[in-house]
């Protein structure tokens, strides 16, 4: 069976944030940011996937107001404000997801539980699949099934809510849940249910009844006080019903296969990391040159340690200006199945301060990581290089020859007026950036 993790990507950031919030302690970065949100999602879904192990993961977000408010305006009335400094968390938490390697929704008009109902009802269809849902909201056990199961979170642990642990614990089949809802109600969403009638007594009605309906049907078997409330409370119990029940048809696709877990896009995620001076989490990342390159494999490249490896078919300029390559490699002859051109010599001066300063990024970067952006931006400024390039080539931790030659073929790139050798969308360029 293949496994598939859906997440309630809401409740995940809503859990991170008010974990530390409460105290009053709110983590921003030194540019004021917030990112104590970020933090504690960071940590919860490396905790999830290292516990679940999926070969699939969806991760669902709300988006503004659903059908729900539509049909009833005090939808979710009750609840307080959203904090500003979680607001401004959501759409780096969008980017963070992506970067760790997961596939996320949110759909105009529909909850995340809606988008999470969807391919939960794909999996129960399709008997390859099982899936786990993670969330601490109990609105989504409804959902549970032979195929379907959820994690419910806890402040310090969780319970894996199967079917035959629902039944253990309500006694009713997990589909009654809506039930349960439409009578008891539920204020943190304002369903009001029935008035007066709350978790034990409804679940009482369902034992004896089964569902919401057929108890209306046979409201007058129910004595006493209680049979007053449910027919006073009957619109608003049927109403409850409704907006409790997760739709299961939302216009999405429930493809499998596009939502496959593939890891870490490392170098996209460390500078996300380095943005958000998540600093200790960069360090217990375990990354090495063979990991990386792993996910380039397909493409033709070669490291060129040699000017007599160059081999051109088409017509090119020389590179009068690379620097770093003419401090390592010298003055050569480069090979072309048309002409032959020669470098020619430049300022050595330059090259060497190049070369310093990059040696000293790369040096800082294992030992001060802290100080690394300084040594970036005056690489930069040096050797007229994107900041991307010089953060994946430090990455790849290739020898002084290696990056001398990467660099100074992206040195060319930017002489607008001469047509360089290899571009930066280059197969070496773009297999390293």
């Amino acid at each position: 069976m293949k496994k598939v993790l859906l997440i309630d990507g809401n409740n995940i950031l809503f859990r991170s944030y008010y974990a530390t919030a409460y105290t009053g302690n709110i983590m921003k970065n030194s540019k004021g940011f917030p990112t104590n949100a970020l933090y504690g999602l960071i940590n919860m879904m490396n905790k999830i996937i290292n516990e679940e192990n999926p070969e699939y993961v969806m991760i669902a977000f709300d988006k503004g107001k659903t059908f729900r408010h539509e049909k009833y305006d005090n939808y979710k009335g009750g609840r307080s404000e959203t904090p500003d400094e979680l607001k401004m968390q959501f759409p780096v938490a969008k980017k963070l997801v992506e970067a760790m390697g997961f596939h996320y929704f949110e759909i105009d008009n529909y909850e995340a539980d809606d988008i999470i109902g969807t391919f939960a009802k794909r999996a129960t269809e399709d008997k390859e699949y099982t899936a786990t849902i993670i969330s601490s909201d109990k609105d989504l056990l409804q959902l549970i099934n032979d195929e379907v199961e959820v994690k419910l979170l806890k402040t310090n642990d969780y319970i894996r809510m199967t079917k035959q642990e629902f039944i253990n614990t309500y006694g009713i089949e997990p589909p009654r849940m809506v039930d349960l809802k439409a009578l008891m109600g539920d204020s943190s969403d304002n369903i009001p249910g029935v008035a007066g009638v709350g978790e034990k007594t409804a679940i009482k009605l369902l034992q004896e009844y089964g569902t919401l309906g057929n108890l209306y049907n046979n409201i007058e078997t129910v004595k006493g006080k209680l049979k007053d409330k449910l027919i006073e409370s009957r619109d608003d119990a049927f109403m409850s019903y409704d907006l409790a029940t997760i739709y299961k048809d939302v216009p999405i696709d429930t493809d499998f296969s596009k939502i496959k877990y593939n890891g870490i896009d490392t170098l996209k995620y460390i500078d996300l990391l380095n943005e958000l001076e998540f600093y200790s989490l960069i360090k217990k990342l375990d990354i090495k040159e063979n990991n990386i390159r792993e996910n380039i494999m397909d493409i033709d490249y070669k490291i060129v340690e040699s000017m007599d490896d160059i081999i051109l078919k088409d017509d090119f300029s020389n590179y009068a200006n690379s620097k770093l390559c003419y401090f390592f490699l010298g003055t050569k002859t480069i090979k072309s199945q048309n002409k032959h051109f020669t470098q020619q010599k430049t300022d050595i001066q330059v090259s060497v301060l190049s070369f310093f300063v990059f040696f000293a990024y790369l040096f800082c970067s294992i030992k001060y990581g802290h100080f690394v952006e300084r040594y970036i931006a005056r690489t930069v400024s040096v050797c007229s290089i994107s900041r991307e390039q010089i953060l994946t080539v430090a990455r790849y931790f290739l020898s002084p020859v290696q990056i001398a030659f990467i660099i100074s073929i992206s040195r060319l790139s930017s002489a607008a007026a001469k047509p360089s050798i290899i571009t930066r969308s280059s197969p070496l360029v773009s297999a390293l950036a």
